[in-house]
C-alpha cells in the first residue's frame, strides 16, 4: 500500500504516536517502528507533483543525482528512541512538504569550505607554535590551488601564485559569501547591498532514477556501527534513515555578474559551484561516501511519432511546424496539421539552424516561432526516427 503523506511529519510527530513508552518499551515491541519505517520507505512513493521547484535567477540552478551509498542531511536532529528498530539519527526535511531539502546554509558552507578563508592575525599567530602556523598556511594555500585549478578546468586563467594567489582567492571568497569588497591593499571597501550579493537557496528533490529497482521510493533504512564502548567491543547498530542513491537533487542559486574577477560571472559562478559540489559531497558523514553526487545520464530526447501519423511522413513533404520547447543542445517541433497534431519532431540545434542561419542570418529560433521543415526519406512504421531538415523561417 502506497503512502502519500508528509515524511517530515510522520517522522517527527507521528513516529511515535500510539507507542506506550511505559508498557511497550519493556516488551521491547519491535514490529510497531518496523511498520512506521515501512510508511517511510518502501509504501512511500515520490510523484511529479511533489517535485521542488523554486524561482531563482534565470538559468541558476543544476541538477545532480546522489550516488552510493545516498545522502544523509540533518544528523544533528535528535530523534533516539529506545528501541532496536527505531530510527535513532536525526533528518531535514522541508517544513511544508516534508519531504528532504538539503538546507541553502549547508550548500553555502560546503562551497565556503574549499576556500582558504582568513589568514590568522598577529595576536592568532602568537598563541600558535610554529608548527601550527605552518599548518595553517599549507592549509590556507592547497584550498586556492584547488579553487585556482578548479577555474581553469571551466576555462578561467588565474596567473598569480603563492600567497599572492591565496590572497586573492580570499577575496573573491569574501565577496561571493559575505558580500564585502576587500581590495588589493587589504582594504575593505563599502560591502554589497542585499541586491547585489549571491543567495544559496535549498536543493530539493525533483526526479527519481532508480530504473524501476525501487519504483519511486525515495528513503531506505541504513545502519552505523559507532565502536564507542572500545575497539574490541561489539558495537550497537544505530538505523537511521537516508535518501537512496539515483534521486535527482536541483541546486538553486540567485547569483550576481560582480566579481573581482570579471570573467567569473554568474554562469561561471554555477559551474564552478557545481565541480565544487561533486569533488566534495555535501550533508553528513561525507567522509565515509554519503553526500557524494554524480552528473544525471544525458537523456537524448526522441521523435514522438503515433502509428497513425506514419502515412503523412513521406519524402518530399513540407509541414509546417512550431518550436514547442527547447534544452541546451535540443528544439522539439510541433506540426500545425490536425493529422500530426500528436506528434513531436526533435532536433539538435545546430543542424535545426544550418538552412536559416545561411539564409537570413538567425542564430537561434525562439519558443513560438514557425518553421517549414522537409522530409526527407519515407518514415518506417513503428521507428521513432525520422529524417527532417528545417528548410525556412516563417516571419
Amino acid at each position: 500500500m502506497s503512502y502519500y503523506g508528509n515524511p517530515g511529519h510522520l517522522f517527527y510527530k507521528m513516529y511515535t504516536a500510539g507507542y506506550d513508552f511505559l508498557q511497550d518499551a519493556d516488551k521491547k515491541d519491535e514490529k510497531f517502528f518496523e511498520e512506521r519505517n515501512k510508511n517511510l520507505t518502501k509504501n512511500f512513493e515520490f510523484t511529479s507533483s511533489m517535485a521542488y521547484d523554486i524561482p531563482c535567477g534565470q538559468g541558476q540552478d543544476f541538477t545532480m543525482i546522489t550516488t552510493y551509498p545516498g545522502l544523509l542531511c540533518g544528523s544533528g536532529y535528535p530523534h533516539g528512541i529506545a528501541n532496536k528498530s527505531a530510527l535513532k539519527i536525526g533528518f531535514f526535511f522541508d517544513f511544508t512538504s516534508g519531504l528532504p531539502v538539503i538546507p541553502g546554509s549547508s550548500v553555502k558552507g560546503t562551497l565556503r569550505s574549499v576556500f582558504p578563508g582568513k589568514k590568522p592575525d598577529d595576536n592568532a599567530l602568537k598563541k600558535m607554535s610554529e608548527s601550527e602556523q605552518e599548518k595553517s598556511r599549507i592549509t590556507r594555500e592547497n584550498k586556492a590551488l584547488y579553487i585556482k585549478e578548479t577555474l581553469n578546468t571551466i576555462g578561467i586563467e588565474i596567473e598569480q601564485e603563492g600567497s599572492d594567489l591565496t590572497d586573492m582567492i580570499y577575496r573573491i571568497e569574501m565577496e561571493i559569501f559575505e558580500g564585502r569588497i576587500i581590495g588589493e591593499d587589504g582594504k575593505e571597501s563599502a560591502g554589497l547591498s542585499l541586491y547585489k550579493r549571491d543567495f544559496f537557496m535549498d536543493a530539493g528533490i525533483v526526479n527519481t532514477s532508480h530504473n524501476n529497482q525501487f519504483n519511486n521510493q525515495i528513503f531506505a533504512e541504513d545502519t552505523i556501527c559507532p565502536h564507542t564502548d572500545g575497539p574490541l567491543k561489539n558495537p550497537t547498530p544505530l538505523n537511521f534513515l537516508k535518501v537512496l542513491p539515483d534521486v535527482t537533487f536541483k541546486f538553486n542559486f540567485d547569483l550576481k555578474d560582480r566579481n573581482i574577477i570579471t570573467e567569473l560571472d554568474s554562469s561561471k559562478k554555477l559551474e564552478l559551484f557545481e565541480h565544487i559540489l561533486m569533488d566534495f559531497g555535501v550533508g553528513a558523514k561525507t567522509n565515509v561516501g554519503y553526500g557524494q553526487f554524480a552528473k544525471p545520464p544525458i537523456i537524448i530526447p526522441k521523435n514522438i511519432i503515433p502509428l497513425e501519423a506514419s502515412q503523412y511522413l513521406k519524402d518530399g513533404n513540407e509541414i509546417k511546424c512550431k518550436i514547442s520547447d527547447s534544452t541546451n543542445d535540443y528544439y522539439f517541433f510541433t506540426p500545425e496539421q490536425d493529422n500530426l497534431s500528436e506528434c513531436t519532431f526533435v532536433k539538435k540545434k545546430e543542424q535545426s539552424l544550418k538552412k536559416v542561419r545561411k539564409k537570413y542570418g538567425t542564430t537561434e529560433f525562439n519558443i513560438g516561432d514557425m518553421v517549414i521543415i522537409l522530409i526527407q526519406h519515407d518514415h518506417q512504421i513503428n521507428s521513432r526516427n525520422l529524417n527532417f531538415q528545417v528548410i525556412d523561417l516563417i516571419k
